[in-house]
């Protein structure tokens, strides 16, 4: 793992694009693989970790919040060279790992596998490295009753966010917010320039993960929105 740095700046080189490394990277590089939790300002989704150029995917659990998994992303391999034996020739170059036929070998605590990452593009792929410890703590958490809790309000969150994000286009086109959620679906009356939809879908809203609607308040120059949680006494941002 000490070697991972390295491949990072490689991949930033090979992308042809400029990107800071994560502050905290280099902890994750040496023997603290696995122990260190992330900044929060990141993006996470479902436990998942995207830095701002999308190469590098690092997973967390769900409650400890450790990294126990960590995707490096080629996402355009040069040259016509087949892309997971090049792949295994960066391997082989940047960590000293040898790949024979297999795409997956087993370290000493850690599991590194070679893989094709067409959800980046036809010569993406990914060289993914989990810590088989830390693993074994992400399924445990996935079983307790406070993973889940801890899944609704992250997914509130995520939804909120997303609402946030349309309210301020609304608002962008006309000048006002809407009186009503209901006002990012269908034009409201009496509102000029509404270009909407404003909603992923364009047809429902989410309902919180609770099967409550989410409070929103139109209030003064902005507005309120938030989740009143599993009591439906909260008000969870």
């Amino acid at each position: 793992m000490k070697r991972l740095l390295f491949l990072l700046t490689l991949l930033v080189v090979l992308c042809g694009c400029e990107a800071d490394l994560p502050e905290r990277f280099t902890q994750v590089c040496g023997e603290n693989f696995g122990k260190t939790d992330y900044a929060p300002e990141k993006r996470i989704t479902a436990n998942q970790v995207i830095t701002p150029h999308d190469m590098l995917e690092i997973c967390i659990t769900p409650l400890s919040s450790v990294i126990w998994k960590i995707s490096l992303v080629i996402p355009d391999f040069p040259g016509d060279r087949d892309i997971i034996d090049g792949a295994k020739g960066v391997a082989a170059d940047e960590f000293s790992i040898r790949f024979q036929k297999e795409n997956s070998l087993l370290l000493p605590g850690t599991k590194v596998e070679i893989s094709p990452a067409y959800e980046f593009g036809p010569r993406a792929v990914k060289i993914v490295f989990t810590d088989l410890e830390y693993e074994k703590l992400f399924i445990k958490e996935n079983s307790l009753p406070e993973t889940v809790l801890f899944r609704k309000k992250q997914q509130a969150q995520n939804d909120i966010l997303l609402l946030e994000k349309a309210l301020e286009a609304f608002f962008k086109d006309t000048g006002t917010y809407p009186e009503k959620l209901d006002g990012l679906l269908l034009p409201p009356v009496g509102v000029d320039n509404w270009r909407g939809p404003y909603w992923v879908d364009g047809y429902t809203l989410p309902p919180d993960p609770w099967k409550r609607s989410y409070v929103y308040r139109k209030n003064g120059k902005g507005f309120e929105l938030f989740s009143t949680g599993e009591s439906g006494r909260e008000v969870l941002r």
